[in-house]
């Protein structure tokens, strides 16, 4: 037993079936008619046939992933909101049954959530090269005033013992203003990124013990909310927003 046909998919076989159905009779009905008959047989097809191709295009058009994108990163924004309904280390599945699983378990080969969304988006959305640039939206970490602040993959590694879960280093510089000179400094960085969470987390250096996190909202890969963290207290200290540089064909 199949699955069964989305609404969308099961009108268009149906449209198609009875245009097939339309073109047999009018093969039968052209060899008795007259000219005139005929013709006016032939632009009802040709009517149909727009007909089919229109409707093809409309249902493309809403299944466009920038509006399927569009639609998710709005309800990333909600559940930020409202919550998810499940505590911080699940994941939730959502769909017509809202189901929580543990996040160890997302993207490991198994289908936990009973719609699979679990095993649904389980691509790294960085790359090797890949660089973000970002605003400050605040900063009271006590660092200096940062006027620019950016961050560049250079190498991402799926780890097979745990798939959940990238291995990634990251070059993160910043730009910092003094009344005299600025300051420009690069931190190499181990990181992983959570597939559960879409969580980019860099490991805090020894000499400051803040922690960056950069967080995706699963849909629209060239944006994250970037916070440095206290590895102490565990508190944001800073904010910022951080957009992809596109690469220069």
């Amino acid at each position: 037993p199949g699955s069964a046909l989305r609404p969308g998919l099961a009108f268009t076989m149906k449209l198609l079936v009875l245009s097939l159905l339309v073109v047999t009779l009018a093969v039968g009905i052209l060899a008795a008619e007259p000219d005139q008959d005929i013709k006016n047989i032939v632009r009802r097809l040709d009517k149909v046939s727009y007909r089919a191709s229109k409707l093809e295009h409309n249902l493309d058009e809403r299944k466009e992933p920038s509006r399927i994108q569009r639609a998710k990163s709005l309800r990333t924004r909600v559940q930020q909101i409202v919550g998810t309904g499940c505590r911080k280390d699940y994941f939730q599945c959502a769909g017509n049954e809202p189901q929580c699983v543990n996040n160890l378990l997302v993207c490991d080969g198994h289908k936990d959530c009973r719609n699979g969304a679990d095993e649904e988006n389980c691509k790294t959305p960085l790359a090797a090269g890949d660089k973000f640039v970002g605003s400050v939206i605040y900063d009271h970490c006590n660092l200096g005033e940062i006027s620019t602040i950016e961050f560049e993959v250079r190498s991402v590694a799926e780890t097979a013992f745990f798939s959940p879960v990238s291995k990634l280093t990251i070059n993160l510089s910043i730009t910092k203003e003094d009344e005299s000179y600025d300051s420009h400094l690069t931190f190499p960085s181990k990181a992983f990124f959570e597939l559960a969470t879409h969580r980019l987390i860099l490991i805090p250096t020894q000499a400051n013990r803040l922690g960056f996190v950069c967080k995706f909202d699963g849909a629209n890969t060239d944006e994250c909310t970037g916070t440095t963290v206290s590895e102490a207290t565990q508190v944001a200290c800073a904010k910022y927003h951080f957009t992809r540089q596109q690469h220069d064909d």
